[in-house]
């Protein structure tokens, strides 16, 4: 019902060019005594990395946000990219986060052959010519 409310708020001060509610950054940082904040697409970002490092089922306010085996599997299971973009995308939408969506995961070359890195690019559902990128795994 809260979340209901936030985005519905937030909906409105987007409607009056208002900016939008702040976002807690994570990690979680003082700033000033206050949590530092972040806009709205970097918040969602570090979430989506903070769903690829949680093994699945442990968050039981949403038994499909952790998505760490499809990571973890990827050698062995090219497909789990796919299976990975789907898995967040519909977590994202579970949870109400629908101005954003998972636009890919790229696999890059990483520092050493043990360690992988990937690209993580979502992209504005009002907007799809915005993009934002991060890395995972560096």
């Amino acid at each position: 019902m809260r979340a209901a409310r936030l985005r519905a708020a937030a909906a409105r001060n987007r409607q009056k060019g208002e900016a939008a509610i702040p976002f807690i950054a994570f990690p979680l940082r003082l700033e000033g005594g206050f949590l530092k904040r972040t806009g709205e697409a970097e918040a969602v970002l570090r979430f989506i990395e903070m769903m690829a490092r949680t093994p699945g089922g442990s968050w039981a306010g949403c038994p499909s946000f952790g998505v760490r085996h499809f990571f973890e599997n990827m050698r062995l299971r090219p497909e789990g990219l796919r299976q990975a973009e789907k898995a967040i995308n519909d977590t994202l939408a579970d949870l109400g986060i629908t101005h954003y969506r998972l636009k890919s995961i790229q696999k890059e070359p990483g520092p050493n052959p043990d360690v992988d890195v990937y690209t993580l690019t979502i992209v504005s559902t009002e907007d799809p010519s915005m993009t934002w990128t991060s890395r995972l795994g560096d």
